[in-house]
């Protein structure tokens, strides 16, 4: 589901398509499961959320190594998303990983938010405690990020359980 997004040479970013409002991507690194999850959602509050994990046709409950869900979003989800939204989201640094060191193999996600008429993009590494999320845009990103990174653990626990 990646083609909701694509990279824009000229100004050396990642871009939304222009029909979505917002998308969240996690990718979990090299872990049990080796899962990544795409979810985005059009102006009228649609989503599709997409999980693809590592040779998992044989333990999920529809035999694949994929599993889509569309419906429209409410609830907790879109509360979380509109009080970002309704930050100073351009404010929000569009890297936040640890400083001065590197790890790899580590769990990502990126937040892509397309207001303003240019997306604004967000990559954020795993296990990054709230001390790093000052600003009351940041503390809204951190609530955002960790309870979408639940949302996608709960769907995964779900798509497995047979």
């Amino acid at each position: 589901m990646k083609q909701f997004r694509k990279f824009d040479k000229e100004l050396n970013t990642i871009l939304l398509d222009d029909k979505y409002l917002f998308a969240y991507s996690k990718g979990d690194g090299f872990s049990h499961g080796l899962l990544s999850a795409e979810f985005v959602l059009d102006y009228e509050y649609n989503y599709t959320l997409e999980l693809n994990a590592f040779q998992h046709n044989k333990i999920t409950n529809n035999n694949s190594n994929s599993l889509i869900e569309k419906e429209k979003l409410t609830g907790r989800e879109l509360e979380l998303i509109e009080n970002l939204l309704s930050s100073n989201y351009n404010s929000l640094k569009q890297e936040y990983d640890y400083e001065g060191l590197c790890i790899t193999d580590i769990g990502s996600q990126q937040i892509f938010i397309n207001l303003d008429k240019k997306t604004k993009y967000i990559h954020i590494s795993d296990g990054l405690p709230i001390e790093c999320f000052k600003t009351i845009a940041e503390k809204k990103l951190f609530e955002l990020n960790e309870y979408f990174k639940e949302f996608v653990e709960t769907k995964y626990t779900k798509w497995i359980a047979k």
